[in-house]
């Protein structure tokens, strides 16, 4: 009986090892299955990226070169400015020459300023020393003074009242 007892026993205890064995055999194969779809995801991921990647450098690159186009195309629309500008002002500076060189033939053509006539009605122009109207510096005014009054007559200046 004892030898029975102990064949059943093993019997289970292999029985229960070799499911236990089973069970851990499955979980590796899932597992290693699990791995190979991780890693089919990641490589998939990977080649998704690489494609954003280059699709992005493609873009960037495209960028670059529509902004380069762009500079040059704003180069060349300030050079054609500038040479305008530049045309308009040389055209301005020959204008501005040939009116100066006119000038003078203008000013001399210009009537000279006209001379005071010798009659009654002048007024004394003065001199720089001594402007028009006005008695010679010097004198405290007396009656030896004579002022030309607005209608040319030679007047005496009126006597000075002194304060008392």
């Amino acid at each position: 009986m004892k030898k029975s007892i102990i064949k059943i026993a093993s019997f289970f205890f292999f029985a229960f090892l070799s499911f236990a064995v089973t069970a851990q055999v499955n979980n590796v194969k899932e597992s290693k299955e699990n791995v190979k779809t991780g890693v089919k995801e990641v490589k998939t991921e990977t080649k998704d990226t690489k494609s954003d990647v280059k699709t992005n450098v493609k873009d960037a690159k495209t960028d670059v070169k529509g902004a380069s186009n762009d500079a040059k195309s704003n180069t060349e629309s300030v050079k054609e400015e500038v040479k305008s500008d530049a045309k308009e002002v040389n055209s301005d500076a020959k204008e501005i020459k040939n009116e100066v060189k006119e000038a003078p033939a203008e000013i001399k053509n210009e009537a000279a300023p006209a001379k005071p006539k010798k009659n009654g009605l002048n007024l004394d122009l003065g001199s720089p020393t001594q402007p028009a109207g006005l008695a010679p510096s010097g004198g405290k005014g007396g009656s030896n003074q004579r002022v030309i009054n607005e209608e040319g007559i030679k007047a005496s200046p009126s006597p000075t009242v002194k304060p008392k």
